[in-house]
């Protein structure tokens, strides 16, 4: 649910922060910042690193690695690849933990390049040509503000590794769509790890709207970027896979707190009425957004044996005139208050214990 404090925006310059790097030895005029940010990823983290400071590149480039006072050894293990790479790797931390908001301002404002690619501490880059491939592209086309790629996507959970996603789930990005109602109705997919802009343009982005990039109202900042920047400028895709991105088993958008789950999926939604009110956009669109989130959080709710939410969501597919078909029809008969949800309610808690069924609220 939505506060004021949620609203609050903050001062970028009052964001705790200090630097570990030997000026005497950094690369000088970078092309590209690399910004990683990264909070308990000790597991990870230095296969990510690794990952960036092995690129093979035509062109100087920097790593801005911004912990955000990690519980585990994450800091030290940044810290020691600094020490092993001082001319590429720039450390920013602080005293106390600032929150991922602020921990991504912070590492952009660090940023020297004219690009700025990312790779969050638990993600990695696979292909050792990313950073050249990429700026080639942003070189050449001045048109282009932003190029992605394909991913690779490794399931923590499972130990499985699904190959060049898009390509497999067949969600290619084609040049020429509307890219603000492709991303806004989730049909348009960017993964983060593969992404490599212009900083000038994300600059202009995160300065113009407070609510959306310096407040703690929604807890992405990836989607509004992409779909702020779609206004802007053209987007690029790569169709080859880059980097790889790890779906931990507990995330915002992953985790066995089913409840965890829901408040993200809701935030997802909030997210897109918020641009729907900013830009409005033709009714055929809103229909399909509300449909997208609505049926998803419906399931969820199916799934949870959680009656009020389920009310939420059929009354607001009811009230756009969705139809849902016959499984819409069953899930919301069993999550109606009454006998059948109770015995629902008794089955799952006996028969499948949340933690053990995971795979019902996951993406994946």
């Amino acid at each position: 649910m939505r506060t004021e404090a949620a609203d609050t925006t903050f001062d970028p310059s009052q964001i705790p922060s200090q630097e570990t790097s030997d000026p005497r030895l950094l690369v000088r005029d970078p092309v590209v910042s690399v910004s990683m940010i990264t909070y308990n990823h000790a597991s990870w983290v230095g296969q990510a690193i690794e990952s960036i400071v092995g690129q093979q590149s035509e062109f100087p480039f920097e790593l801005v690695v911004a912990e955000d006072c990690s519980a585990d050894t994450t800091l030290q293990i940044v810290l020691d690849y600094q020490r092993r790479y001082p001319k590429i790797i720039r450390v920013i931390t602080s005293a106390q933990n600032v929150g991922v908001k602020r921990n991504i301002w912070r590492a952009h404002r660090a940023c020297r390049g004219r690009y700025i690619a990312a790779c969050e501490g638990d993600d990695y880059w696979h292909h050792p040509l990313k950073l050249q491939k990429q700026v080639e592209v942003l070189e050449s086309h001045p048109e282009y503000g932003l190029v992605h790629s394909d991913c690779n996507v490794f399931l923590v959970r499972t130990g499985r590794t699904i190959q060049s996603q898009n390509r497999v789930g067949g969600r290619i990005p084609c040049e020429g769509q509307d890219l603000f109602t492709s991303i806004l109705t989730g049909r348009y997919k960017i993964r983060t790890a593969s992404v490599c802009t212009r900083k000038e343009l994300l600059d202009r982005v995160q300065a113009g709207d407070p609510v959306l990039f310096r407040s703690d109202r929604f807890p992405m900042g990836d989607t509004p970027t992409w779909l702020e920047l779609s206004r802007l400028t053209r987007f690029k895709y790569l169709d080859e896979s880059l980097a790889t991105y790890r779906v931990l088993s507990e995330s915002a958008s992953q985790s066995d707190d089913v409840q965890k789950v829901i408040r993200f999926e809701k935030a997802c939604y909030e997210l897109r009425e918020y641009f729907m009110d900013k830009y409005p956009c033709d009714a055929e669109t809103r229909k399909e957004v509300v449909k997208m989130w609505q049926c998803r959080l419906a399931d969820l709710a199916f799934k949870a044996a959680d009656v009020e939410l389920a009310r939420q969501a059929w009354a607001r597919l009811e009230r756009e005139g969705i139809e849902v078909g016959f499984s819409g029809v069953v899930k919301r008969w069993a999550t109606s208050p009454g006998l059948v949800n109770t015995v629902a309610r008794a089955v799952q808690y006996h028969t499948r214990p949340l933690r053990a069924r995971n795979r019902y609220f996951s993406r994946y």
